[in-house]
């Protein structure tokens, strides 16, 4: 069982690597969770939405009935976090104002459970409308190559979730939005080849790679100089070539299949000081560490 503890201040890591249109509804802060104590915002922050999904009329070739295209993974999951962001506002409108929120939330029951009565509705009301698409997306993250460690813990302890659950349920909505938006559009790489793909990927991997090995010349040289060196690359890497890495990677899995899947990548992409919680201290060893696994993913292409 794990204990949450709901921390009132922010963090300070920015979504600077996201590109548009994420970016164009980025205006606030990614919270890191730390190792031993998952610390998380107060439970009113949101990530921010992006546009409204839209149904698009496709007309078929073979008649002259207009049928409508469904919404891709990337889209869905946006979808889905905008109703359980919504789902959460309107609960907070109707709560009575003599609820005290608990300073945590669990995955568990704690003695003595001091979950409002209130809260414990919001629970089960989210369990009924949201518990089985959040299980469908999950999975289909997963095939995808992407996980996130609260969303994989929390999933088999819904039911049981008690404290502070709209903090619980608020972390879950950030999960999805998250990998939601490392999910790159279905079209992007349309009518590019596997070979073309390959190439595309071994050389984002060698412009990454040459950025490490001048981050590292410049730390041997000049030691006293190592944080604004840590910075700059942290600030160039994330501005160049950490979206192509994140949207390459999915494209590569996507056509691998689950061959492609690997545990200890999985975790060196997507967990604790990974490389989409790259931050300026530790992003050169970060990066360093993830290159080669990139690099094996796009060997398996090649290898098709």
């Amino acid at each position: 069982m794990l204990i949450y503890i709901v921390n009132a201040e922010r963090g300070t890591k920015p979504w600077s690597h996201i590109q548009p249109p994420a970016e164009g509804f980025i205006a606030d802060r990614w919270f890191p969770l730390s190792v031993d104590a998952k610390e998380i915002p107060t439970f009113d922050h949101r990530l921010p939405r992006g546009p409204e999904i839209k149904k698009v009329p496709i007309q078929s070739p073979y008649s002259g009935a207009e049928k409508v295209s469904e919404p891709n993974l990337r889209e869905r999951g946006l979808h889905l976090s905008e109703e359980i962001d919504g789902f959460l506002k309107d609960r907070e409108r109707r709560m009575p104002k003599d609820v005290l929120r608990p300073n945590y939330f669990t995955d568990g029951h704690v003695q003595p459970d001091r979950t409002p009565p209130y809260m414990k509705e919001t629970s089960a009301i989210f369990l009924d409308k949201f518990e089985s698409r959040v299980a469908d997306i999950h999975d289909e993250f997963s095939v995808r190559g992407l996980q996130e460690s609260l969303l994989d813990s929390s999933l088999k302890d819904l039911p049981e979730m008690s404290g502070n659950t709209d903090a619980f349920i608020t972390k879950i909505d950030q999960s999805i939005g998250k990998l939601s938006f490392l999910t790159p559009p279905d079209d992007l790489y349309k009518g590019i080849s596997n070979e073309r793909l390959y190439a595309l990927s071994i050389s984002e991997a060698d412009t990454a790679n040459e950025k490490v090995q001048t981050a590292f010349r410049k730390l041997g040289a000049d030691s006293k100089n190592a944080r604004a060196t840590r910075f700059f690359f942290y600030s160039d890497f994330t501005r160049c070539c950490l979206n192509q890495i994140e949207y390459l990677r999915a494209e590569l899995i996507k056509r691998i299949g689950p061959s492609a899947i690997d545990q200890e990548e999985m975790f060196s992409f997507n967990g604790p000081s990974g490389l989409t919680e790259i931050d300026s201290e530790s992003s050169i060893s970060t990066v360093l560490d993830y290159l080669p696994k990139f690099r094996q993913i796009a060997e398996k292409l090649k290898g098709k």
